[in-house]
């Protein structure tokens, strides 16, 4: 799955040297010239990164790209946020902000070599968490039916299970809920842990697929949403699923 970048940059010629280099690399770029038209892109569309400018204007904010950061962080992990400027600091960018968590790069002599240099770092984090029940029996689909499609898909994949440091498991399952850039939740068996997790990763507005192996393993309240339902068969859930991260990501 190709990398998918928006820059927003009122600074034209940026814009296009920064496109031009990584649509080279491989990459799929969308560009914005204006804050506002850059934040419509960001509600409508999943990107793994974002490149603004600290200094455009946003909402009456001269540092727009403070702002646009913080609240796209709110839906998507905060290391896929790259705040670039001529003119500031990182330790300035960090006070004003009140989080070390948005990448900063300075727009200097070695940019596009730093910029190359962070964008591998964060594919190589793009994470997907599977919430399912603690059970012999989802062994394989998980290991057969979820993971090779995530992982083909270029994520790294992981249940609670594969989870090995000395922490307890509940701080565990939140931690990675929190990084996870997609969340996929087994509703099968009506499992109570299974559902505060996913009611977890609904309030931190994740994205969040939902997969059962039949309708009435769905509760009432969730319903609305709109499941994969595989009966079961493994080769229909990862043919559905494919098709769901894709969609998810606008490929």
């Amino acid at each position: 799955m190709r990398t998918k970048v928006l820059i927003i940059d009122d600074e034209e010629d940026f814009v296009k040297e920064c496109s031009e280099h990584l649509t080279l690399s491989g990459y799929i770029c969308d560009i914005s010239f204006i804050a506002e038209d850059g934040y419509e892109k960001l509600v409508s569309k999943m990107y793994d990164i974002v490149i603004c400018d600290v200094l455009i204007p946003f909402r009456g904010q001269k540092e727009g790209g403070i702002l646009l950061a913080q609240e796209f962080s709110e839906k998507y992990p905060t290391s896929s946020i790259i705040l670039v400027s001529q003119y500031v600091t990182a330790r300035w960018i960090r006070m004003l902000s009140g989080s070390s968590n948005f990448v900063f790069i300075e727009k200097n002599d070695t940019f596009f070599d730093d910029l190359d240099t962070e964008i591998n770092r964060i594919i190589l984090t793009k994470y997907c968490f599977v919430c399912m029940p603690f059970n012999d029996v989802f062994d394989d689909i998980y290991n057969v039916g979820i993971k090779p499609v995530v992982q083909e898909l270029g994520f790294k994949c992981e249940r609670a299970d594969e989870i090995q440091d000395n922490r307890g498991i509940i701080d565990n399952i939140y931690e990675r809920i929190n990084k996870a850039h997609i969340i996929i939740g087994d509703m099968t068996g009506q499992n109570a842990n299974v559902y505060y997790e996913i009611g977890y990763a609904h309030a931190l507005k994740k994205e969040v697929i939902l997969i059962a192996q039949k309708v009435e393993d769905i509760p009432f309240d969730l319903r609305g949403f709109n499941h994969i339902i595989y009966s079961g068969k493994i080769t229909v859930l990862k043919k559905e699923l494919k098709i769901r991260i894709e969609s998810v990501y606008k490929i």
